[in-house]
């Protein structure tokens, strides 16, 4: 997959080498400034990013088949012949992308990289040019705004009312529209989150090793594929109501009981619940079902560490990048799910590229 960002030429007409590259457990994102072309603007340059799954193989055949099409910009300015590479899969593969590039490699750990990228983007282009605006994004938007029966229940609201009291008064003072101190999150095969300060520093705040490699992997044992799209599409014909818990199984939804009652009892509560509930094996359940079950129980999961962090950062916006979210129907649900506890206070915005560390770096 190929993306394209038109940035300004002043913050990258000093940059030796205009390409980068990072490599994680599953992906080899490479980023480049592109060679410019008669007619082009001079004030602003193409900044290409390109994904490629590689999984364990190398990354030299990437890095020949990019070098070989003569579009990279590899004017050294400052007279440098050393590129900057990030993520695990770079720090074994050092020695073969010096040979293949004929240049010097410097490696840059991920948890520099990775926040480093993400303030570039936010402090070069307005957040509209840097989130999803597909068709599906905008019909995620408005299935967040339907009514939610799960949320009028009695116990949501008493609990949703302690939430907002708790929240600090700190982040009610900030503007929605400051980008630092913000949140960024990346979810690839692992996932962590950085609070960047407005002074331009940054700092890990939370880690996750239950990201996309795990989500991947939990796919292949259950339902026999280890393909992103394909997870994917089986969740998106699902009802990970066949799967989880329900509301129904567990409450009385009768008016004398201390939790109060529900609109729908349907609603589910507990990922892969029905499994315990009825000893079922996974052969009593479609595919389409569990995957169903397993993208809300790893999305569900992530915004609840988000919600927290964000709390207890005392910031009011999120950025998530890395690939995870790249399926649209992953970033519905997420969506979704993320309005029902957002309050009213705290944003999420989903970046359209995995390439920040490659940025960063």
């Amino acid at each position: 997959a190929t993306d394209e960002f038109l940035v300004e030429t002043k913050y990258v007409r000093d940059i030796p080498i205009k390409l980068s590259i990072d490599k994680g457990c599953s992906l080899t994102k490479i980023l480049y400034i592109a060679k410019e072309k008669s007619g082009d603007d001079p004030e602003k340059r193409r900044m290409v990013c390109e994904t490629y799954k590689t999984g364990r193989k190398s990354v030299a055949p990437v890095l020949r088949k990019v070098l070989s099409e003569e579009a990279v910009d590899l004017s050294t300015a400052t007279g440098a012949d050393c590129i900057h590479v990030t993520g695990v899969g770079c720090d074994r593969e050092c020695d073969d992308i010096e040979e293949v590039g004929g240049f010097k490699v410097k490696f840059i750990e991920e948890f520099y990289s990775q926040p480093a990228g993400m303030r570039h983007l936010i402090e070069w282009f307005p957040t509209t040019e840097l989130i999803y605006q597909t068709e599906a994004d905008r019909a995620a938007a408005e299935a967040a705004a339907a009514p939610n029966h799960w949320m009028e229940s009695d116990l949501m609201k008493k609990f949703m009312e302690t939430v907002i009291k708790q929240i600090p008064p700190e982040i009610l003072q900030l503007p929605r529209d400051a980008k630092f101190p913000s949140l960024y999150a990346f979810i690839g095969s692992g996932g962590g989150i950085n609070l960047m300060l407005p002074d331009g520093t940054a700092m890990m705040v939370g880690i996750t090793p239950l990201a996309g490699r795990s989500y991947i992997g939990l796919a292949r044992l259950l339902l026999g594929t280890n393909d992103y799209d394909e997870i994917a599409e089986l969740a998106r014909r699902g009802d990970r109501r066949k799967v989880d818990t329900q509301i129904k199984e567990v409450m009385t939804n009768k008016t004398d009981s201390h939790y109060g009652t529900y609109k729908d009892t349907e609603e589910a509560v507990f990922s892969f619940g029905k499994a315990v509930d009825y000893d079922m094996g996974v052969e009593k359940f479609a595919k389409e079902d569990i995957a169903a079950s397993i993208v809300e129980a790893f999305i569900g999961s992530l915004a609840q560490s988000f919600m927290l962090t964000l709390r207890s950062c005392k910031v009011r916006t999120i950025y998530v990048g890395g690939n995870f979210f790249r399926s649209e129907f992953l970033r519905r649900e997420f969506m979704i799910l993320w309005d029902r506890f957002k309050t009213g206070i705290f944003q999420c915005h989903i970046i359209r590229t995995g390439h920040t560390a490659a940025l960063g770096a």
